[in-house]
């Protein structure tokens, strides 16, 4: 009797299917595994735009594949990293396929093959890579918007406070910037300015004395006490850097 086997795939939103991650590559090493391997395919499972480093409750078509495996049953994967990132998080999902009496095994090997202690010691190593990585992308990712905050270039689809898009340029050389909003940078200074003078007013007061010099939010309605915070928060930011500058 064939076992049965359940395929997932995951790729997330800075992952190109060019990358050799791509959800079809992945669809395709996956069948191939299965024929190879005599497995009978029951499902097929993708997580489109979803980091690994994502708990299983947050991966909708993963939990749905947990939820119907039974005994014997197959989970088949690219490689541990389309599992998941992070040694933490592969141990929380493999625990689940396990309680299910199923079996996780990567197309690579990868140590999922048996549980002998080189191929667990292998399976160990493969996790500890997977969470480098994605330590590796993070810092890679938050030097770059570092980069472009420095620039005043885009970074997001919403401005930080004190600044809106802009276009500039024309054809092919145009380009989405940063340029100051006149009034949230005068909130902004409101802000620094309540805070410097050391009189310790509450951020409900702050929001009220913005509100007397009639400054407001985007929507035209009195900043929150969260916003406030928030603006805290980019102040402390932004004079760490100058300092570091």
């Amino acid at each position: 009797m064939q076992r049965r086997a359940h395929i997932y795939l995951r790729v997330s939103t800075d992952e190109q299917a060019d990358s050799g991650l791509g959800i079809a590559a992945q669809k395709f090493a996956c069948l191939k595994f299965c024929k190879d391997n005599k497995l009978t395919l029951v499902s097929v499972h993708a997580d489109e735009g979803v980091s690994g480093s994502e708990p299983l409750r947050a991966r909708p078509a993963l939990l749905q594949l947990v939820c119907n495996l039974q005994q014997g049953d197959t989970v088949v994967y690219l490689e541990r990293s389309r599992l998941g990132r992070g040694v933490e998080r592969l141990i929380e999902i493999d625990n689940a396929i396990a309680r299910c009496k199923a079996l996780s095994v990567s197309t690579e090997g990868e140590g999922t093959n048996s549980h002998a202690p080189t191929d667990v010691f292998y399976k160990q190593i493969s996790d500890a890579v997977a969470e480098l990585q994605l330590n590796t992308i993070r810092k890679k990712t938050k030097d770059a918007l570092g980069v472009l905050r420095r620039r005043g270039q885009r970074y997001g689809n919403i401005p930080p406070l004190g600044y809106r898009h802009a276009t500039k340029g024309k054809g092919k050389n145009k380009v989405i910037v940063l340029e100051p909003h006149a009034n949230e940078q005068a909130a902004l200074a409101a802000v620094r300015e309540a805070r410097d003078c050391g009189c310790g007013s509450s951020l409900s007061c702050i929001s009220q004395q913005l509100a007397e010099r009639g400054l407001f939010n985007r929507n035209g309605k009195p900043y929150t006490k969260s916003t406030i915070s928030r603006m805290f928060k980019q102040l402390a930011w932004v004079d760490a850097n100058t300092v570091a500058a």
